[in-house]
């Protein structure tokens, strides 16, 4: 099998609105086993056996950034946004980690007959569109649902700035180009959503993540090594927003 299936869903999913999670999934798409194997995988001075099963993938950060040419943090912040919509599963230990993706079997099935009775009956909640069954087949009948799916986050986008307009802002709100960079990238690896959420005035958001940015590195009067700006992604951001 040398191809892989893409949903006409994925065109309104939340992936779809950055490049870079769009980049992502597909990856991840084409990285997944059809079938089941076994890995070899180094351990200190040792080797282990990995059961892999179909839609999965044992995931390296190195070689993850080298096959995507991505930043180690970006390509973090992605796949925990994919595994808070449920579109993923990762599970780590000391050694590894194993990606498994969430309805693998709904749109990658070798059955085309099968394939063709899914589609009428798949739910919108497939390949990234975090919209419940129940949502669309609500009580007051379909053109209700319609409205709600028209009010819903899946058809807002994001106004998305770009750097030069962040930096701009960040230096008129007592912050700086440092500040600016990360949170401009942070928020370009989730497509420019937060908690779900589009962010339609980035500025809002300003106040509170350059305050915090100044406590976490003494008030401003050292620079953030590269070690603590990886920290500040992975355990303090989302926290800070």
């Amino acid at each position: 099998m040398a191809f892989i299936k893409i949903d006409r869903c994925l065109i309104n999913s939340y992936c779809f609105s950055n490049p870079n999670n769009l980049k992502i999934w597909i990856w991840m798409l084409l990285k997944a086993n059809f079938k089941k194997t076994f890995a070899s995988i180094n351990i200190g001075r040792g080797t282990a056996t990995v059961e892999v099963n179909r839609g999965q993938f044992i995931f390296g950060r190195f070689k993850a950034e080298e096959e995507l040419d991505m930043n180690g943090s970006l390509i973090y912040r992605a796949l925990k946004k994919f595994e808070e919509l449920e579109q993923i599963i990762i599970e780590t230990n000391n050694q590894y980690s194993l990606i498994t993706i969430c309805n693998y079997d709904s749109y990658q099935s070798n059955n085309s007959n099968s394939e063709q009775q899914k589609n009428n009956e798949r739910t919108m909640n497939e390949q990234g569109m975090n919209i419940s069954k129940e949502g669309l087949e609500g009580k007051e009948g379909k053109e209700e649902s319609n409205a709600h799916l028209k009010n819903s986050n899946l058809y807002r986008q994001p106004i998305i700035p770009n750097l030069e307009e962040v930096e701009q802002a960040f230096l008129s709100s007592g912050g700086n180009k440092e500040m600016a960079k990360i949170f401009f990238d942070k928020n370009s690896a989730t497509g420019w959503f937060l908690k779900g959420s589009p962010i339609i005035n980035f500025r809002n958001l300003l106040p509170s993540f350059i305050s915090n940015f100044k406590t976490l590195s003494n008030n401003g009067t050292n620079k953030l090594t590269a070690e603590q700006k990886f920290d500040f992604y992975k355990n303090y951001s989302d926290r800070f927003d």
